[in-house]
Parts: structure tokens; sequence; C-alpha cells
């Protein structure tokens, strides 16, 4: 059976022709290498490639089996691995092992003997000048379990013309400081500065120091390992810059033509999980999603298979190559796939300027399958595939052919027929082939060996240098003096391109219209994560409990708000080089939508425009820089007065002194005649607070100003129940810990009032002043928690690691009752005939294995999904007033029950929670009802 990993679209299969063609002529030789009897040049004429043979080689060599391989543990250690070299890419030329140079210079460093010392190598890529070697080398003393957490990968440079082998960053306690500085991928860039892969995470450790946490870097969003993004070093000076800041990995940068970046990026946020390529340039900015974010799914013989994008390269006709592969590797192999990322965001999706093509986004470059594990593949397998460079588009690979085992022959597949479950494959042998995707053919560079493989191989060719991108073309060098960027939406209501506003444009921006006076969507909220530490910083990993209900989301921080003008255009100045999500919100501060769970970023003094948004599980283009959505929002119109401008709106632009401002939106208005020096911008920029003034209707054409919205937390509260962070020079961000801040709400003193306006009184005949005067135990004359609620901060008897009122609200819980006056869970008994030993059918009575359980009142979903939305209608004026949460079914009739039910008046909640409070709650339910957002917090060091 060939149960092979396939891609669905590229239209491989195993056991091509065009292998099948080109290996007729290949033979088992009984020794250790594959005799050849056809010719070895690709122009048939018996010459050999001067291109590629005159060219230095460099190449990684392994000892089979090959290690399993998953693309998501960048840091794991296989050693075995060798360094060599050519003068020349040829067979007949000497191979040179670098590996004991290396080893020798690690072994005098760290005064250990040679012998002891054990290495992994990977990530070769070779400068523009044909001079400079790159590469990552992890080196480990035996025995590895003891040592390998001792030690990091690091950057190794290799000098050809003065045959010097040095580490790339020069200082080893800034190389190795702390043991979890893991350098990997390194790459130069066109002004010979070195973007690589880290752990160092240096912008997010000065972040946290920023925000009054200890310096740290973060775990990936598994919690698995640090995350590896990507950073920039300059080896002259030795000064490190983080420039990408997903919260997962950012692997494999490769130089584009233009001097972009593409990589491989693992989004990894709650509802993604897949590898997909990006691009931005040198410094940061203009981060894109590149391609194949819908395309990671294969056809109906390996549904629970996904395809992963990694290892892009520049072609020569100026597409993108990306090594396809399973995450996870064992035996088998990936392939190769040629990307039209000019026309195309994925497979079957082309891009905006690009609707009408009707071809596909990719097409495989070699006739193989994605074989995933041990079964064999007649089209051989691919371990890895390295541009030339030579302007031609052929490739280095690293390439097996399909051979079986018949009666103890190693014969290639070609020869040996159908392949079945009994078919016995032959140990992988692995050569250097020099492929030319032009005319599908391959030749041997080298020859395998039995029992080894090339794995990685670069040659070492000067080859023009890419231009030099220094920042990004909408650069604003205020903005990047104060560590901001800006961010401009389009209009919140543009959906794929498509009006979605109420009423449409035309209704919602005119302020004499119901559309206008009731649009939903009036603030924006920026959240920011907060890095998970790892073990070493904590002293233990951080505990399960410390997230909640749900670990989805991790730990999260608010930055602030900024409001969404009427057209739903939005301007926000947001700090530079930190990650953060969107989300869009009702007047009341409550999100309105899914989360957006996508990692954004803006360089500092970046000026980024968004069309607008798209549905989260559409497939249509998003988040292409070079190609955004066409904007639905029309823009300021000219008005018979001689200004740009909108119906019934008192802002306008004079066409005389502002020619340009036709067209703008709401946000990019606003901008232009209220700049930042000026005190009105003050409700515009990102505030720790909901505020809203008017400033759009036009009151001289008879209109009435819409109310303000000012939703400040209150004065009366103390700094400890408030979650404001200050930082200097930037707003207070709010961070959220239900101990500190949600906990104080139902023990906070109040006035309750019946519906005659009468105080509520206690068991004890006094007033009730606190949410826990009814709903906590022993409260009531009952001695049940009102409403089956209990919001005390006593240690939850489901986990005593929360307090009663978190596992209450959010989880599902037994209901309580009354047995002969004492409060219990509430059970059901009942009963069921079966047969006993003597073949008589009795009764047999048992307990309910599904008792009355009481649904949570809140949802970590948001404020306004869920059971949540129940919970606000108790609050919020004109709602139902509240009883009990739950209403139990009457038991079946097998069942009965012995106790007493506790039935509660239904009572007027209407008035209790201040909207600062229904603020603070909705906040924490809209990032995620996390126990903690503080992983420092001193409840949970304790525990550690």
């Amino acid at each position: 059976m060939r149960n092979r990993f396939r891609h669905k679209y590229t239209g491989i299969a195993a056991g091509t022709l065009g292998f099948a063609l080109v290996l007729s002529g290949c033979g088992a030789s009984g020794g250790d290498n594959i005799t050849l009897t056809g010719s070895d040049d690709p122009g048939g004429d018996g010459s050999a490639d001067p291109v590629v043979v005159d060219t230095p080689l460099f190449y990684i060599q392994r000892q089979l089996p090959l290690p399993s391989s998953d693309f998501t543990d960048p840091l794991a250690f296989s050693p075995g691995s060798r360094l060599l070299s050519r003068q020349r890419a040829a067979n007949d030329a000497e191979p040179v092992d670098l590996t004991p140079r290396l080893l020798q210079m690690v072994a005098e460093l760290r005064d250990i003997p040679v012998e002891d010392l054990l290495v992994d190598i990977k990530h070769l890529s070779a400068g523009f000048d044909g001079d400079q070697l790159l590469f990552s080398a992890r080196v480990v003393q035996e025995p590895i379990d003891d040592n390998v957490e001792s030690t990091t990968w690091n950057l190794w440079r290799y000098s050809i013309s003065d045959d010097e082998l040095s580490y790339v960053i020069t200082d080893p306690i800034a190389r190795d400081e702390g043991f979890d500085r893991h350098d990997l991928f390194p790459v130069f860039l066109p002004n010979d500065t070195i973007i690589f892969s880290s752990t160092r995470q240096q912008g997010i450790r000065q972040r946290q120091l920023d925000v009054g946490r200890p310096q740290y870097a973060g775990l990936d969003e598994d919690r698995n390992q640090l995350a590896s993004v990507l950073h920039n070093l300059d080896p002259d000076t030795q000064v490190i810059t983080q420039i990408s800041y997903n919260q997962s990995h950012d692997l494999a940068p490769s130089v584009m033509p233009d001097g972009s970046i593409v990589f491989s990026r693992w989004e990894n946020a709650q509802g993604s999980d897949a590898i997909s390529l990006y691009s931005m340039l040198p410094d940061g900015s203009e981060l894109s999603l590149l391609y194949g974010h819908d395309s990671h799914e294969l056809n109906s013989d390996a549904p629970d298979q996904r395809i992963e994008y990694t290892s892009a390269h520049a072609l020569a006709d100026g597409g993108l190559a990306s090594f396809i592969r399973p995450r996870t590797i064992t035996r088998g192999s990936g392939n190769v796939v040629s990307i039209n990322i000019d026309g195309f965001s994925d497979y079957q999706q082309p891009l905006w300027s690009n609707l009408a093509d009707s071809d596909v986004g990719h097409s495989a470059l070699l006739p193989l399958s994605l074989n995933a594990n041990d079964t064999i593949d007649t089209g051989g397998s691919l371990a890895g595939l390295f541009p030339v460079f030579d302007g031609t588009g052929r490739f280095l690979m690293s390439w097996s052919p399909c051979r079986t085992i018949e009666d103890g022959r190693e014969l290639p597949c070609t020869i040996t027929g159908d392949i079945d479950d009994e078919t016995v494959a032959a140990p992988a042998n692995y050569g250097l082939w020099l492929y030319d995707p032009r005319d599908g053919t391959q030749r041997p560079v080298v020859l395998p060996e039995r029992g080894k493989a090339i794995v990685e191989a670069v040659l070492a060719s000067n080859r023009d240098f890419p231009p030099i991108v220094s920042r990004s073309e909408t650069f604003d060098a205020s903005l990047a003096a104060q560590r901001q960027a800006l961010l401009q939406i389009g209009s919140v209501y543009d959906i794929n391109g498509e009006d979605r506003s109420p009423g449409g444009y035309a209704a919602v921006r005119d302020a004499s219209t119901n559309a206008y006076r009731n649009r939903t969507a009036r603030f924006l909220r920026i959240v920011t994560p907060v890095p998970i530490p790892d073990e070493n910083t904590l002293g233990d990993n951080l505990p399960g409990f410390a997230f909640g209900r749900s670990s989805a989301q991790l730990m999260r921080e608010i930055t602030g708000y900024v409001p969404i003008e009427p057209d739903g255009s939005v301007t926000a100045v947001v700090p530079a080089n930190t990650p953060f999500m969107i989300s869009v919100l009702d007047a009341n501060g409550r999100r309105i939508s899914a989360r957006h769970n996508q990692w954004l970023q803006l360089g500092a003094g970046e000026v980024r425009q968004c069309s607008g948004c798209h549905e989260r599980n559409s497939t249509l283009p998003h988040g292409r820089y070079d190609d955004p959505a066409p904007l639905a929002n029309p823009g300021a119109a000219s008005l018979s007065d001689g200004t740009f401008g909108f119906p019934n709106i008192g802002i306008r632009a004079d066409s005389i002194v502002f020619p340009n401002a036709e067209g703008l939106t709401m946000a990019q208005l606003f901008d232009l005649l209220y700049p930042l020096a000026q005190p009105s911008e003050a409700t515009r920029a990102v505030n720790a607070d909901v505020s809203f003034v008017d400033v759009w209707t036009d009151t001289s054409a008879g209109l009435t100003k819409l109310e303000d919205i000012q939703v400040p937390y209150d004065a009366s509260w103390t700094p400890d129940e408030t979650p404001y962070v200050r930082i200097d020079g930037e707003p207070a961000l709010l961070r959220i810990n239900y101990l500190d801040h949600i906990q104080p709400i139902w023990e906070r003193v109040r006035e309750i009032s019946d519906a005659a306006d009468m105080p509520v009184l206690g068991t004890d005949g006094n007033p009730v002043t606190q949410c826990i005067g009814c709903h906590a135990g022993g409260q009531t004359e009952s001695g049940v928690p009102a409403g089956q609620l209990d919001l005390s901060s006593m240690p939850s008897d489901q986990n005593p690691d929360h307090v009663t009122s978190y596992r209450e609200l959010l989880f599902t819980d037994t209901e309580q009752w009354l047995v002969e006056g004492i409060v219990v869970e509430r059970t059901r008994i009942c009963s069921r005939e079966e047969l006993n030993d003597e073949g008589e059918l009795v009764t047999v009575p048992f307990n309910d294995p599904q008792p009355p359980r009481v649904p949570p009142v809140m949802s970590v979903a948001g404020a306004n999904f869920g059971a949540s939305r129940v919970f606000y209608g108790c609050f919020e004026s004109g709602a139902p007033s509240c009883s009990n949460f739950n209403q139990q079914p009457e038991p079946p009739e097998n069942c009965e029950e012995t106790g007493t039910l506790v039935t509660d008046e239904p009572f007027d909640h209407n008035g209790l929670l201040s909207d600062a409070e229904k603020r603070l709650i909705g906040e924490w339910l809209d990032i995620g009802g996390q126990y903690f957002n503080d992983p420092f917090h001193p409840v949970l060091l304790d525990s550690l």
C-alpha cells in the first residue's frame, strides 16, 4: 500500500516518468557508490559545467539513518554531522573536513578534551562575494543528557580566502549568556550585516523592563521552548537588534532580489497552527503575510496531514521556491514548489490585482511525493534543495533514488515493478545532484557514500548584491524618535473589500441619519502578549492554573483604545517593535467580533495603511503589504461650499488649502486638520481609558451632538484595584489579574436596594452591602448562595489554586440543595433492573452519573459571547430581572430525589455594578478571562 504524503494541488505523484527515464541508466554497482552509465554533463558534449565545477562547494554530511526532523523544534541537538568543503564542485575534488578544526577550537576555549565533544551543524549559507560562509553549530560534551542544556547554538563564519574559521559573536559572554541565547539560520544581508533567528529576543527583553517585569525571553505559544525570532547583527560593532516579534518561531530567512526578507513563520496563536511564508524589510518594517496561510491541507489520501512552507529562496524567473514538507519527517522527504508570489497569496487564491487569473499559485519543481513516514516512494527521497544563484534557476539537491531489496540485492524501483506492503526498502543513498528545472535533468556532483547523507549544500559563488533597503518608504522620523508607529485603517466596515457598514457609507457618515447615531463599531482595542517565561527564569514551569479557564490566550495586556470614526476609519499611534492584536468594540467597550489571532508589528517610524478587515475563515487575500484589498470607503467628497468633507459633518477641508483632501477617510481628515500638537488630538491618541467626544456632528445644521462616552475607572478604587501600569513616555497599559481586580468587585461596598427602594437585609438583619452578602455560602437563610452563585474568595473545592468565585463564574458546577437542612451537592438516586447471579430480575440502585449541573455564567470567549451575555443581561438597563442562573428539568422516571430545592425570588440587578466595573469585567473576558496576566505575580511565585 502506498500511503504517501502527497500535496493536494501540485500534481505530485510517486514513480513519475521524469525521474524514471533519467535514472533508467543507473544500476547497483555492488560497491559503495551508484554507477552512472549516462553522460554527466548538461550539454551532452562531455564538457563539465564551469559555473558549477570551478566554484567552491561546502556541504554537511550526516550518518544514516537521518534523525527525525521537526521544523517547530529548531533547538534540537542531533550529533553526528560534519562540515566538508571541496575547492571544486566535482566528485573528483578532494573533500576537506572542517569539523575537527571547529571541535579543536571549542575544546581549547572550554579546556575540554576534544574527544569528549560532539557537534551538530546546520544552516549553511554563503555571502554575496563568494568568500564568506555562515552556519550554525552546537557543541556538547559527553554525556549529552548531562550537558546539552548548558550549551547553545552558535553562529560560525568561515573565510574562504583566509582559510579562517571563527565565531561570529566574538565575546564568549555575549555569545552564550545565560545559556538561553540560541542563534540559528544566519544569512548575509547586502550591507554585510547578518540576519538570523535567535532566542535572544533582545527587544522583548527590553520591553519587559519598560513595563515593570524582569528582563527575560518568552516561550513559544506551545510553551515548549524559547521562541526563536529574527535578529540583525553587525559583525563589526557586534550590535544585535531584534526585528521580528512573533510569539512562536520565525525561521529560515532568505534575502530576495529587491533586498527584502522572506522567512517561515509559525503562526501559532489560538486557532492557528501552521508554518507560512512572510516577508519584511531588514529593519523589521512592512511585515506581510506572503504565501500559504490557507494552503496547508492535503488530499483525501492523507486528510490528517498538513504541509508547511520552509526554506524559501528566490528563483531566476522572479518567483519563489519553497521546500514543502510535513512538520515532522522520520524517514521520508519533502518537495520543492515554485510559487508565483506576484500573482497569488495561496494555491487557489490570486491576489486582488490578479483576481481574473484561473491558474494556481504554485507548482512542483520536482516530480516527487511528500513521503512523511516509512513508506516507499518510487520518486526517491529529497532531503533538501539549495539554489545555485547563477541565473539559470538550477539547484543542488540532496536526493536518494528509490531502491528496494530483492533476493539480497539492492535494485532501483524502476526495475522491481509494483511496490506493496511486502516490499523492503533499501537503505537511503543520499548524494548531491545538480538539478535543472528547465529540462528536468540532473547530474551527480558528489556521489553518495554508503551509510552517509549530504543534507545541506551551498556553492560559494560571487553573485549580484541586492539593493540595500534601510527602511520603509513611509518612514516618519518624528514617530521613530519616540519609538512609535502609526496604524491607519481605511474602515473596519470594509470586509474583504466590500461595504459592510450599517446602512452603507452614504448613511453611516451622515450625521443626520440613524445609521450614524446607532453605528456598532465605536472603539479599537490594542492587545499585546505577555511572554511566558521558562523554568530557568521562574525556577519552575508556570503552573497551568495560572491561565485559568483556558490557556488558549496565554496571558494578555491592553495597550489602550482609540475611537473608530463614523465611517469606520482609524488612526492609532502604537508602540513600535511590539507585537499586538486589534479588536473592534461597541459603545460599551466590548468586543463585537471574533478575536484577530494574528500578531501584527510595526517598525519604529513606520506608517502602515490597511484597507479594512477580513472574515475569519475567508481565503481571500489579506495581509499582503504589496497588494491590499480595494477600499470600499469612498472618503471625503467635494461639497457645494468648496470644501472636502461629508454630509452634515462639521469638520471639512478647504479645497484650496488642502487640494489633496478629496477621498480622505474621516480618520485621515481628522489627522490632517488636528495634528498631534493640538489638545483636541487627545481623544484620538491611544488611551488607557475608553473615551469618545463627538467632534463630527455639524450643530449649525440644527443637529445635536452625540453624548460623550467616558468610562474611566472609579477614582475611589485603591491603586491595587485598578489595572493601570504606568510607562514612561507611553500611555498606561492595563494588566488584569482576577484576584487583584475582579474579585474586589464582589467584595466592594455598595448600596443594594429592592424594588421598593428599601435596603436588602441579610440573615443578621443588617443591610447587605456587598455582592458576597447574598452570593456566598451561609449568607442566605437556606445557606445556599443566591442563584447558586458563590462569589467568595475561599479556595475552591474544585481546584484550591483558584478562589471559589472564579470557578463558579467560568466552570460548570454541581447544584446545591438541602437534605435535612444541610447544604449538600444535589444528587439523584436512580435504579435499573438487572439479572442477579440466580437469574432473577432485581432492582439495583445507583447514583446518577449526570447529576444536575449549574452552567457557567461567563465565557472566556468574550463579554458579548456565550454565557457572558446572560451575565450582562442582569445588569444592563431594561434587562429582565435575575433569579437562578439554572433551571433544572424534572428527574427521569427511574430516579428520585430526597432533598429540597432552593429557589430564589427574582431580584433586579440593574445598576448594581458601575459602568467602570462592567468595563473592567468586559476587558478581562475579552482578552481571555485569565486567572493571572502577570507571570511574576506574588501568588504565582509562592506556588512554585
